[in-house]
């Protein structure tokens, strides 16, 4: 028989969880978008309707990182599944673009699991991502900065960081430079050296993914988790 049912509210919890991952904010329009990246979704806030609408949904990946840079917003969706690509995707509103700075899809240029804003070695301002350094890897201690991180990546090779068996664990802006915490220490830039030096080696004998995994900036000071307290 036919049933009526009646809700006084409702809620959906889709494919990919809802786990917020970050939340970027372009400044270009009025008012401001902001964007937050929660599973395989990708939503935008509505001042016309005071909630959370999907801008992008992503099929099969899950979210890892949003940012913005020069008027696009950047989400990333990890490494590659074998042969199965994960592109992060850029663009604004309901108009996106996946990743295809290289014609193979599983390219490691056309993926990251963190970004981050920050200086590089000529102090220019450019953007950086954490990812993999071959095709099809699942490593997660290559870096590589870019001014037009829709068409390309630098350097070709992509910076080490660390010891390769130890995956980075998040990017954060600190001061004029930033850092790459991984499940080993705290990695700064140093814009003089164009290199990494770990600030925190106690965490060598403490390895854990939970090291530097969030963070957050606060009246200039970078707070950030710790498998162990002390």
């Amino acid at each position: 028989a036919a049933h009526t049912l009646y809700f006084d509210d409702c809620h959906l919890f889709p494919t990919g969880g809802t786990a917020c991952v970050g939340m970027a904010v372009r400044a270009s329009t009025d008012p401001d978008q902001i964007y937050a990246a929660l599973g395989r979704c990708v939503t935008l806030w509505s001042e016309s309707t005071y909630c959370w609408e999907a801008a992008y949904i992503n099929d099969s990946a899950t979210a890892t990182a949003i940012e913005s840079y020069n008027d696009n917003i950047y989400v990333a969706f990890g490494e590659a599944a074998g042969a199965t690509p994960h592109q992060y995707i850029y663009g604004a509103g309901t108009t996106w673009t996946v990743a295809a700075l290289n014609a193979t899809t599983t390219h490691q240029d056309n993926h990251a699991r963190y970004f981050v804003k920050a200086k590089n070695g000529w102090g220019q301002d450019v953007f950086w991502k954490a990812g993999p350094s071959t095709n099809q890897g699942t490593e997660r201690t290559a870096l590589a900065w870019s001014d037009t991180p829709t068409t390309a990546w630098y350097p070709t090779t992509a910076f080490t960081v660390g010891d390769s068996d130890r995956p980075i664990t998040g990017l954060y802006p600190f001061r004029d430079t930033f850092v790459a915490c991984k499940v080993d220490g705290i990695w700064l830039w140093d814009d003089q050296t164009s290199d990494f030096r770990n600030i925190v080696p106690e965490w060598n004998t403490a390895s854990h993914s939970d090291n530097g995994a969030h963070g957050a900036l606060w009246y200039g000071k970078l707070f950030l988790t710790a498998a162990r307290q002390g």
